[in-house]
């Protein structure tokens, strides 16, 4: 039980590191097209 709780927990940050990383690069191609 401890080991799949912290599976499911590496689980959750990698998957929110991902949704970081997406907005981080939907924030920087928003950027380039007002600075163009």
């Amino acid at each position: 039980v401890v080991v799949q709780t912290t599976l499911s927990s590496k689980a959750q940050q990698e998957s929110a590191g991902q949704r970081m990383s997406d907005a981080a690069s939907a924030v920087r191609r928003l950027a380039l097209s007002i600075a163009d």
